[in-house]
């Protein structure tokens, strides 16, 4: 995998990202947790579709460990959330 193919797939995330803020902003919706969940999902999905079938490059492995990072903290976005409507209804 060459370097174009790297700064092409941070082309498409850093795209992915922009419009997914644009796109809450129209809505006034912008909140860390929503833009943090729409990243993740952009971050999969690109990976998915990008994803070569021969050979997976060094820097995709990384990105692996990335993603499953992200879930984890979107996991404690999540908690918290629950949390706060559960303590709201005591």
């Amino acid at each position: 995998m060459t370097v174009t193919q790297r700064v092409r797939y941070i082309q498409a995330l850093t795209v992915w990202l922009l419009g997914s803020m644009l796109v809450l902003l129209l809505l006034d919706l912008l909140e860390l947790n929503l833009l943090f969940a729409l990243s993740i999902i952009g971050l999969t999905l690109l990976n998915e579709v990008t994803y070569p079938v021969n050979i997976t490059p060094q820097w995709r492995k990384r990105l692996r460990v990335v993603i499953v990072l992200s879930v984890l903290v979107s996991g404690i976005f999540v908690s918290q959330l629950l949390v706060e409507i559960l303590l709201a209804e005591l």
